[in-house]
């Protein structure tokens, strides 16, 4: 089964999670990763009904610090020092924030 990353638990990213889920359904492993304690944080309202009820595999204090191209797949390295395979990565968080990753990212 396909692993698919979403990094970033705000709006874009609980959207991008429930659409894939929707129109791929069980044919991809969908999991979100945040780095703060909760989902939402740049959002000026309540964030709850946002968090992607459909994914249930959102990992909260998960920082991505780099993201690596290894043959058709993508490793993604967190603040933690552990790293995972994915087949696919949505980067849903700002662009600053984007800059700041390691790897390859232009790929």
């Amino acid at each position: 089964m396909a692993r698919v990353l979403i990094v970033g638990a705000g709006l874009t990213g609980s959207l991008c999670a429930s659409l894939l889920r929707r129109e791929l359904q069980d044919k991809v492993r969908i999991e979100v990763w945040e780095k703060s304690r909760g989902s939402g944080c740049t959002l000026s309202c309540s964030p709850q009904a946002f968090c992607c009820p459909s994914t249930r595999l959102v990992f909260f204090e998960r920082h991505v610090t780099g993201l690596f191209r290894r043959g058709a797949s993508w490793e993604v390295q967190s603040r933690a020092g552990d790293s995972e395979m994915f087949d696919a990565v949505v980067l849903t968080i700002p662009v600053p924030q984007i800059l700041q990753l390691e790897g390859d990212l232009t790929e």
